[in-house]
């Protein structure tokens, strides 16, 4: 969620910076020249935000690389014969919560590429 409030402020910064830097242009520019400079703004602006929603994809990326546990180097596949009972019931409890945690982790990264399909379906709207 931090991911996504930085990148919201910053493209609202960005949508700030640009009419800023659009109305000081328009003043200093002649009418016929207004609707190339305006075109030059726009396609500026649309470029950077493209490379912002770049860098927002990458920081869900690597935050869900950080988090997601890689279950094929988890040695849960040991002979049940070298257990007792409870760390038998151990290893079947650790067994259970590691599902969860794949099932977790493929919700989240489900959620994050919603969010940023809609987020990037957002900016081409804008």
């Amino acid at each position: 969620m931090q991911i996504r409030k930085q990148f919201r402020e910053t493209c609202k910064i960005q949508t700030r910076q640009y009419k800023a830097l659009k109305a000081q242009i328009l003043a200093t520019t002649s009418k016929e020249e207004q609707k190339t400079v305006i075109k030059k703004l726009k396609e500026e602006q649309r470029r950077k935000l493209a490379l912002l929603g770049e860098q927002y994809e990458q920081s869900i990326a690597e935050m869900l690389q950080k988090q997601s546990v890689n279950i094929v180097q988890l040695d849960l596949y040991l002979p049940l014969s070298c257990f007792n009972t409870r760390t038998h019931e151990a290893y079947l409890y650790l067994e259970v919560y590691a599902t969860n945690l794949l099932t977790f982790s493929s919700v989240l990264c489900f959620n994050f590429r919603y969010a940023w399909t809609s987020h990037k379906n957002w900016l081409v709207i804008t």
